[in-house]
């Protein structure tokens, strides 16, 4: 039997496919900083979901493969300092 596989999705893709703006140049620095650790928090409790779930079949002794469409380090990029 294959390996299962997940697929935690990019936070950012939700948001902007929820119909919410990504064009930060609109926003203050505040703003834009809020938006990032919003999307932090989204996209942390995706992977940890998916990695919880990964763990219990990995009890069932099958080992899963998590991949994450880009990741929580993603963000660092548009954080600034």
């Amino acid at each position: 039997m294959a390996a299962p596989v997940f697929i935690v999705p990019e936070a950012a893709t939700i948001i902007g496919t929820a119909g919410l703006t990504l064009d930060l140049s609109q926003f203050q620095p505040r703003q834009i900083e809020l938006f990032q650790i919003y999307l932090m928090r989204l996209q942390y409790n995706l992977e940890e979901i998916v990695l919880n779930i990964a763990t219990q079949l990995e009890k069932l002794e099958k080992t899963p493969v998590v991949l994450c469409d880009r990741g929580l380090l993603d963000g660092k990029a548009y954080a600034g300092e």
